[in-house]
Order: structure tokens, then C-alpha cells, then sequence
């Protein structure tokens, strides 16, 4: 799920009337004193990582802690009272779309951070490539305090330009630092660290220009600085004063959208939106579309935010607007964070908008430019059965989830989805009756399950997925890009706790109470800490799901455990009826559970 209007055509996002201030922070919320038998720190990839932490001691066999939650600002702890030092963290979750697993070490309680600088600091310590070994075998790979401080000595030297400029101090291992967007904080909002855990190259990449402007290399003395990073190719601290001012809208369009609630209008929004000239287009609407669009989605929200997490850059770009002119690169930033949600529930900030413009000294929301909606993402699918009358054996189908649609009627006749998992020409959908499904047929959101579990496994994470949409003489229109952050589940990790539980159980048509009120209980899934959760009904007047139809919609609260939805009534009697519940994980794969009535 990487827009809005993928989020809004499920739902997902439901839950944003009751504004608090919205934050703009990136890289955690620094470390307060703790007891001396905890191990606490902040975990970040730029932004607090989205997920858990896990601690392993010295022990032989090895004790394991969590996972815990980590906190929107990145915080974790853990009680390490009875355990062996020294110890090995663990942070697994997504930034920014991005799936993350990174390593750090405390030789005892206190601080210990986890971010790209302690994974690196972990593998140079420890003489490997790749720091997960170390957590997989802590007696295998004897890590020290000397070793551990001299990795960290050699990384500030690596990083020298960098901690100049934006007079970083901290460690980054052991050290507090602070959510605002200074000093080690402000180097991870501008720049990514990455390691390559088979040859143990390190890369420092500018999130301004894209290009590498540093690196290094793991050998047998620890690090070996190979580019050494150049004040010139240094972002400059403007960046940041951006990244606040970006804040600052995103605070006062929640303020807006939280003062008018139930009433809220398209002209509630406008002074959030880029021009015509420079908004050019979103999943193929224009401004005036896209207004309306979300003052409908928005106008039906009904959970407060708790804050944006996380506010950081990912690039910028070149553009090309409506009018065929091209944008200043420094002007257009595309960002991340995360929106969190009062009841526990949480989405990218890309459900809202990813890209902003300076127009007129004023930062604006900026369409994303791409001619069509679509989304890749893994989805589960729970299907209860249904036949004759008689409830039949539950089949899972598990897989990557395609859907495409021509929002913006931009003459695309075609779209062919590839990428790993995915059969070699691809996965086409074309126009059928006026919508882009799935080799011509009705299917128009498909999940395609025609591989095995081996072939999930092989799927890494991070994988890349292509879209290329095409006109009726298949001249290409555009080629567009999807991160999956973590690979599908396989059928044999499923289990009951996969799922968000009902107590829904009936297949008969009258128990779905068509024209009045739906009821049901549920409870949390108990594989994973879900982000987001919801839940549709829909009733059809043919067999199939043709002819007249009707759905309703239902976002549930994390901390309840009932909930109700209302249809109306209509002068046709549906011949069947669905109900599925969909819960989400920290790295937006999907389980869905399919009740049908007859």
C-alpha cells in the first residue's frame, strides 16, 4: 500500500477526525534514566522503525527477550535482570515501505541504541559481513567493549563531514539524541548508512541528490574508509528547515481537518494543494478531483491522531508539471513518517501524501504524478466456504496481491504487473467493461497464489515490482515502481492467529440482515502486533457478484472488540451476500477472512 487512494478504496483510513498535534520527528525520541537493570534505547532507520525488538544474552543455551513494541519515537526497553552479558539487539519492522532488520550490543544495562551505524558497529566488532549472525549465535561471535568502541570511533571518522556540519556528538550506539532534527538525529533524516552483508561494503547515500558520497569496507582491521565524504557533497542544513516547514503544514491540515469534522469540503483543503500547474496528477486525477476525493475520505473519520512519526527525507526530485515545465530538484521533496492513530493503529504518511512542492516561499501537497492507481502488496486469504447450504473446509490462499484501475479515464487499455514470485511475461489485466481486470475476466483484484511455498521463500524482502501501463496500440504510458517490504507468508506459517477472530459462523442469507444491522465480536490477531484493521459487507443481486450491489464499509478500533454495520435497504433482493475482516501487519501484508451467505 504506498498511496491514498489505495488506503481509501479499503478504508484503511478511518481514523483521522480528532486531530492532536501532529509530530514531525525522525530518528527517535532520545533515551530517559531507567532502571539499572534495563537495556533501553531507540530503534531508527532514519525514522523509528515500525515493528519490534529482541534481546539475546550470553547465556549457553541463549536467553531470548520479546519481541516488544517499539514506540512511535522509536523507544524500547528491556528488563535484563538474570541474564548474561553481554547482550545482542534486534530491531525487525518497516520504515518508510522500507522492511528493516538491524543489530546493536550493550556489554551491559544501559543505552543501547539500534540503527544503521550499530548494525555496522556490531559486524566490524565481531570481524563479519553480515551482524544477524551474531544475533542468530552469540557464542559464536564474541563481541567486547574495546571492539565495540573502536568500530564506533572508526564510523564517527567515516562520518566526519557529516557530524561537522550538523555538529553531532552523540553515539550512536550509546549516546541520547533527540527527535529534532539535529545532530545525529538530522544526519539520518539526510543521508542512508547501508551495509552489504555479503561483501561488507558500507554506502552513504544522499537523500538530496541520490548519489553515494561515501564509503567504506569490513576487513580484518575493522573499517576501511574507500570514498571519503566530501564537505561539498554534504546536505546542506536547509534540508531540515524544509523538513520542519513540511511538518508544519501536515500539523495545521490536521488542525483543518479536525475543526470541520463531518462538514469537511474541498475548499477546506485547497490551501493545501499545489496549483494546477505544479500538481499535475494523482493515480490519474487532476487537483480538482483529488479534492474532492479526499474531502469525501476524510469527511468520515472518526479516530484521533495521536501524531506523524518519523518525518524524514527520501529524495528529491525533478518533475515535470501539468504544463510540460520542469521543477527545481530542491524544491520538490518526497518524505516519509508514519501516522499513528489513538487506539494503537498506524499507517505510512504516504496515505495522506509522500510529495510536497514549495510554491510561493509555501509548501504544498503535490500529486504523485503517476497516470493510474495500483497496488502490490501480500495478502492472505481465510475463505470459510459455502455450498449447498453446508459450511465446507477452510482453504487459505496466500500470495501478492495486484489491482489496477484507469481513475482518471488516461486511455490505458492495459497494465502488466512482474516481479518476483510472478510468472515471467508478467500478470495483464485489461479494460473489461470499462474497469482493468485480470486476463480479461471479472477478476479485477486478484491475488495471485499460483506459486508454492518454496517459491515465497525465495522472494527477498525489499522486492521491486514493476507495473507498465499501456494504450490500445501497447505504446507504453508509463513504467511505475512498488516496494514490497517483507515477502508473503507461506501456507505453513499460517494459523488462527493470523487472523482477526469473529464470532461469525452463519452462512444463511437472513443472518447477514440486509436493509438493517450487521453484528459481530472480534479479537486481535495473535501472530503479529496488527497496524490496522477493518472490516466490509456486501450484497449483490445476482449469483457472482453482477448486477446491482451494495457495500458498506467499516473501520474497527484496535481497542475494542465489537462492532456493527448498517446496510440499506433496496427494491431487489440480493442473491448473496459477503463478509470479510482484514487485519495488517508492520509491513503492510493483509489477512483477510471471507464469510459467504446464500
Amino acid at each position: 500500500m504506498s498511496n491514498f487512494e489505495n488506503i481509501s478504496n479499503r478504508l484503511c483510513l478511518v481514523v483521522i477526525l480528532a486531530l492532536g498535534t501532529v509530530i514531525a520527528s525522525c530518528g527517535g525520541g532520545g533515551s530517559s534514566s531507567s532502571p539499572p537493570s534495563t537495556v533501553y534505547g531507540v530503534a531508527a532507520a532514519g525514522t523509528p522503525i515500525v515493528g519490534f525488538a529482541y534481546l539475546k544474552d550470553s547465556a549457553s543455551p541463549a536467553v531470548t527477550r520479546g519481541p516488544v513494541t517499539i514506540a512511535a519515537d522509536g523507544s524500547f526497553s528491556f528488563n535484563v535482570t538474570g541474564l548474561t552479558a553481554p547482550f545482542i539487539l534486534k530491531a525487525e519492522g518497516s520504515v518508510g515501505g522500507q522492511g528493516v532488520q538491524l543489530i546493536s550490543a550493550s556489554t551491559g544495562a544501559g543505552t543501547a541504541n539500534i540503527n544503521p551505524l550499530t548494525n555496522i558497529a556490531v559486524a566490524a566488532a565481531t570481524g563479519t559481513t553480515d551482524p544477524s549472525s551474531v544475533y542468530n549465535n552469540p557464542l559464536t561471535h564474541p563481541i567486547t567493549q574495546a571492539n565495540l568502541d573502536a568500530a564506533i570511533v572508526q564510523i564517527q571518522a567515516m562520518l566526519q563531514a557529516l557530524n561537522t556540519v550538523y555538529s553531532a556528538t552523540a553515539n550512536p550506539l550509546n549516546g541520547s539524541y533527540s527527535a529534532n532534527h539535529t545532530g545525529l538525529d538530522g544526519i539520518l533524516d539526510v543521508v542512508s548508512v547501508s551495509l552489504n552483508t555479503t561483501t561488507g561494503g558500507i554506502s552513504v547515500v544522499s537523500n538530496v541528490t541520490g548519489a553515494t558520497i561515501g564509503a567504506a569496507n569490513i576487513g580484518a582491521s575493522g573499517i576501511a574508509v574507500t570514498n571519503t565524504i566530501a564537505a561539498s557533497e554534504v546536505p546542506a542544513t536547509t534540508t531540515i528547515t524544509n523538513l520542519q516547514a513540511i511538518g508544519t503544514v501536515l500539523s495545521n491540515l490536521a488542525a483543518t481537518i479536525n475543526s470541520r469534522g463531518a462538514n469537511l469540503a474541498a475548499a477546506d483543503l485547497d490551501p493545501y494543494f499545489a496549483s494546477d500547474i505544479y500538481f499535475g496528477r494523482n493515480d490519474g486525477l487532476n487537483r480538482a478531483n483529488t479534492l474532492i476525493r479526499w474531502a469525501g475520505n476524510l469527511s468520515t473519520l472518526a479516530s484521533p491522531i495521536s501524531g506523524i512519526t518519523g518525518l524524514a527525507l527520501v529524495s528529491t526530485d525533478g518533475w515535470v508539471y501539468a504544463a510540460g515545465t520542469s521543477g527545481n530538484a530542491t524544491d520538490i521533496y518526497t518524505v516519509s513518517g508514519t501516522i499513528k492513530f489513538a487506539d494503537g493503529s498506524s499507517l505510512p504518511l504516504d496515505a495522506l501524501s509522500s510529495k510536497f512542492t514549495n510554491e510561493g516561499s509555501s509548501w504544498k501537497i503535490m500529486g504523485n504524478g503517476h497516470i493510474a492507481w495500483s497496488s502490490v502488496y501480500p495478502r492472505v486469504v481465510r475463505n470459510t466456504g459455502y455450498s449447498g447450504g453446508a459450511t465446507i473446509t477452510v482453504t487459505d490462499t496466500t500470495g501478492i496481491a495486484l489491482d489496477t484501475d484507469d481513475n482518471g479515464n488516461m486511455g490505458i487499455n492495459s497494465a502488466v504487473m512482474t516481479g518476483p514470485g510472478l510468472p515471467p511475461g508478467g500478470v495483464t489485466f485489461v479494460v473489461t467493461n470499462g474497469r482493468l481486470c485480470y486476463n480479461n475476466s471479472s477478476f479485477c483484484d486478484v491475488t495471485y497464489d499460483a506459486m508454492d511455498d518454496a517459491t515465497i521463500g525465495a522472494i527477498p524482502d525489499n522486492s521491486e515490482y514493476t507495473v507498465v501501463y499501456k494504450d490500445v496500440s501497447n505504446a507504453t504510458l508509463e513504467t511505475r515502481k512498488f516496494t514490497v517490504a517483507k515477502r508473503p507468508y507461506k501456507k505453513t506459517e499460517l494459523a488462527n492467529g493470523s487472523f482477526l477472530g469473529t464470532n461469525v459462523t452463519s452462512h444463511n442469507m437472513m443472518d447477514a440482515h440486509f436493509g438493517g444491522t450487521f453484528s459481530f465480536t472480534y479479537n486481535l490477531p495473535t501472530d503479529y502486533v496488527a497496524t490496522d484493521i477493518s472490516s466490509e459487507m456486501g450484497f449483490y443481486e445476482l449469483a457472482g457478484g453482477t448486477g446491482s450491489q451494495i457495500k458498506v464499509h467499516k473501520q474497527l478500533s484496535m481497542s475494542g472488540s465489537s462492532a456493527s454495520m448498517m446496510s440499506v435497504a433496496a427494491a431487489w433482493t440480493p442473491a448473496e451476500a459477503f463478509f470479510y475482516t482484514r487485519a495488517v501487519d508492520q509491513y503492510g501484508r493483509q489477512f483477510h477472512t471471507y464469510w459467504q451467505f446464500k
